[in-house]
Protein backbone atom coordinates (compact mmCIF):
# COMPACT_ATOMS: atom_id res chain seq x y z
CA UNK A 1 0.00 0.00 0.00
CA UNK A 2 1.36 3.15 -0.82
CA UNK A 3 1.24 5.99 1.64
CA UNK A 4 0.35 9.55 1.05
CA UNK A 5 2.95 11.35 2.97
CA UNK A 6 6.89 10.96 2.64
CA UNK A 7 7.84 10.79 5.72
CA UNK A 8 6.30 9.68 9.53
CA UNK A 9 7.79 12.40 12.20
CA UNK A 10 7.08 12.13 15.85
CA UNK A 11 6.07 15.57 17.41
CA UNK A 12 9.00 16.70 19.97
CA UNK A 13 5.86 18.72 22.35
CA UNK A 14 3.07 16.43 22.27
CA UNK A 15 4.85 12.99 20.90
CA UNK A 16 2.34 11.84 18.67
CA UNK A 17 3.60 10.93 15.29
CA UNK A 18 1.72 12.14 12.36
CA UNK A 19 2.64 11.83 8.49
CA UNK A 20 4.27 14.78 6.82
CA UNK A 21 6.21 15.61 3.46
CA UNK A 22 9.17 17.53 5.11
CA UNK A 23 12.11 15.55 6.90
CA UNK A 24 12.52 18.92 8.63
CA UNK A 25 9.36 19.02 10.48
CA UNK A 26 9.15 18.55 14.29
CA UNK A 27 5.30 19.72 14.98
CA UNK A 28 2.24 17.87 14.84
CA UNK A 29 0.15 20.85 14.49
CA UNK A 30 0.05 24.86 14.75
CA UNK A 31 -1.26 24.00 18.85
CA UNK A 32 2.33 22.01 19.31
CA UNK A 33 3.84 24.84 17.51
CA UNK A 34 2.72 27.87 20.03
CA UNK A 35 3.53 25.59 22.78
CA UNK A 36 7.03 24.93 21.73
CA UNK A 37 7.93 28.40 23.45
CA UNK A 38 7.87 26.89 26.67
CA UNK A 39 10.86 25.01 27.23
CA UNK A 40 10.80 21.00 28.30
CA UNK A 41 12.36 22.04 31.86
CA UNK A 42 9.89 24.91 32.32
CA UNK A 43 6.65 22.05 31.71
CA UNK A 44 8.25 19.71 34.37
CA UNK A 45 8.25 22.16 36.93
CA UNK A 46 4.92 24.02 36.67
CA UNK A 47 2.89 20.72 34.95
CA UNK A 48 1.88 20.43 31.39
CA UNK A 49 -1.40 22.16 31.77
CA UNK A 50 -0.14 25.45 33.47
CA UNK A 51 2.55 25.70 30.38
CA UNK A 52 -0.31 25.60 27.87
CA UNK A 53 -1.85 28.17 29.98
CA UNK A 54 1.04 31.15 29.84
CA UNK A 55 0.83 30.97 26.00
CA UNK A 56 -0.48 34.28 24.88
CA UNK A 57 -0.43 36.03 27.88
CA UNK A 58 0.52 39.64 27.17
CA UNK A 59 1.21 42.90 29.44
CA UNK A 60 1.50 42.40 33.32
CA UNK A 61 0.30 38.81 32.78
CA UNK A 62 3.78 37.80 30.19
CA UNK A 63 6.44 35.92 32.74
CA UNK A 64 8.63 38.48 30.63
CA UNK A 65 6.80 41.90 32.00
CA UNK A 66 9.64 44.37 33.48
CA UNK A 67 7.25 46.76 34.71
CA UNK A 68 6.23 48.38 31.50
CA UNK A 69 9.52 50.62 31.07
CA UNK A 70 11.97 50.23 28.48
CA UNK A 71 14.76 51.57 26.64
CA UNK A 72 14.32 52.13 22.29
CA UNK A 73 16.77 51.75 19.98
CA UNK A 74 17.50 55.35 19.84
CA UNK A 75 17.96 55.74 23.89
CA UNK A 76 14.66 56.97 24.94
CA UNK A 77 13.23 55.68 27.75
CA UNK A 78 9.34 54.09 26.79
CA UNK A 79 6.57 53.74 29.62
CA UNK A 80 3.43 51.21 28.75
CA UNK A 81 0.25 53.58 28.69
CA UNK A 82 -2.07 52.07 26.09
CA UNK A 83 -4.73 54.70 26.85
CA UNK A 84 -2.68 57.85 26.06
CA UNK A 85 -3.64 59.69 23.03
CA UNK A 86 0.19 59.98 21.54
CA UNK A 87 1.10 55.99 22.44
CA UNK A 88 2.59 54.24 19.41
CA UNK A 89 1.14 51.04 18.16
CA UNK A 90 2.39 48.63 21.02
CA UNK A 91 1.29 51.29 23.37
CA UNK A 92 4.22 53.00 24.83
CA UNK A 93 5.02 56.50 25.41
CA UNK A 94 8.44 57.77 25.59
CA UNK A 95 8.67 59.30 29.19
CA UNK A 96 10.25 62.57 28.80
CA UNK A 97 7.10 63.72 27.22
CA UNK A 98 5.14 61.85 29.73
CA UNK A 99 7.10 63.88 32.05
CA UNK A 100 6.30 67.31 30.75
CA UNK A 101 2.53 66.86 30.16
CA UNK A 102 2.45 66.30 33.58
CA UNK A 103 3.96 69.76 34.69
CA UNK A 104 2.23 72.09 31.74
CA UNK A 105 -0.71 70.23 32.74
CA UNK A 106 -1.64 69.19 28.60
CA UNK A 107 -1.15 66.57 26.44
CA UNK A 108 1.62 67.38 24.14
CA UNK A 109 1.14 67.95 20.14
CA UNK A 110 2.49 65.77 18.09
CA UNK A 111 4.17 69.03 16.92
CA UNK A 112 5.74 69.69 20.00
CA UNK A 113 8.81 68.53 20.93
CA UNK A 114 10.57 68.03 24.36
CA UNK A 115 14.26 69.10 23.99
CA UNK A 116 16.65 67.60 26.59
CA UNK A 117 19.09 70.23 27.89
CA UNK A 118 22.18 68.28 28.24
CA UNK A 119 21.82 66.00 25.60
CA UNK A 120 21.22 62.89 27.81
CA UNK A 121 18.37 61.07 26.54
CA UNK A 122 17.93 58.98 29.79
CA UNK A 123 18.11 62.19 31.87
CA UNK A 124 14.48 63.12 32.44
CA UNK A 125 14.15 65.45 35.46
CA UNK A 126 12.34 68.47 34.50
CA UNK A 127 14.85 70.65 34.95
CA UNK A 128 16.41 69.30 31.77
CA UNK A 129 13.74 68.98 29.72
CA UNK A 130 11.97 72.40 27.49
CA UNK A 131 9.39 72.16 25.35
CA UNK A 132 9.79 73.55 21.83
CA UNK A 133 8.56 73.43 18.03
CA UNK A 134 10.44 71.73 15.47
CA UNK A 135 12.00 74.22 14.13
CA UNK A 136 13.45 75.80 17.19
CA UNK A 137 14.32 72.50 17.88
CA UNK A 138 16.54 71.96 15.23
CA UNK A 139 18.15 75.20 15.58
CA UNK A 140 19.15 74.65 18.98
CA UNK A 141 20.60 71.71 17.50
CA UNK A 142 22.56 73.36 15.32
CA UNK A 143 23.49 76.84 17.26
CA UNK A 144 25.00 74.27 19.65
CA UNK A 145 27.10 71.88 17.85
CA UNK A 146 28.14 73.54 14.10
CA UNK A 147 29.95 77.09 14.35
CA UNK A 148 32.33 78.30 11.71
CA UNK A 149 36.03 77.14 12.21
CA UNK A 150 37.71 80.87 11.36
CA UNK A 151 38.43 82.65 14.48
CA UNK A 152 36.48 85.81 13.45
CA UNK A 153 33.32 84.33 12.58
CA UNK A 154 30.42 83.11 14.47
CA UNK A 155 28.00 81.95 11.24
CA UNK A 156 26.94 78.78 11.27
CA UNK A 157 28.89 76.66 9.40
CA UNK A 158 28.59 75.65 5.52
CA UNK A 159 30.33 72.57 4.62
CA UNK A 160 34.11 71.02 6.53
CA UNK A 161 33.43 73.58 9.49
CA UNK A 162 33.12 76.68 7.51
CA UNK A 163 30.23 79.30 6.79
CA UNK A 164 28.94 79.87 2.89
CA UNK A 165 31.52 82.38 2.72
CA UNK A 166 34.91 80.99 4.01
CA UNK A 167 34.35 77.76 2.02
CA UNK A 168 33.77 79.64 -1.33
CA UNK A 169 36.88 81.71 0.01
CA UNK A 170 39.00 78.52 0.40
CA UNK A 171 37.81 76.84 -2.95
CA UNK A 172 39.22 79.43 -4.77
CA UNK A 173 42.26 79.65 -2.77
CA UNK A 174 42.43 75.99 -3.64
CA UNK A 175 41.62 75.92 -7.50
CA UNK A 176 44.71 78.05 -7.88
CA UNK A 177 47.17 76.28 -6.51
CA UNK A 178 49.54 73.87 -7.83
CA UNK A 179 50.90 70.77 -6.19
Amino acid sequence: MKTKYRYIIKCSVCGREKGCYRKTQKFCSKKCFGRRVVSKNTRDKIGKANAISMLGRRGEKSNAWKGGKYMDGCGYILIHAPDHANCNSRGYVKEHRLIMEAKIGRILKKTEVVHHINGDKKDNRIENLVVTNKHDHLSIYHRKKFVCKNENCAREHYAKGLCFNHYCAARRKNRHTIS
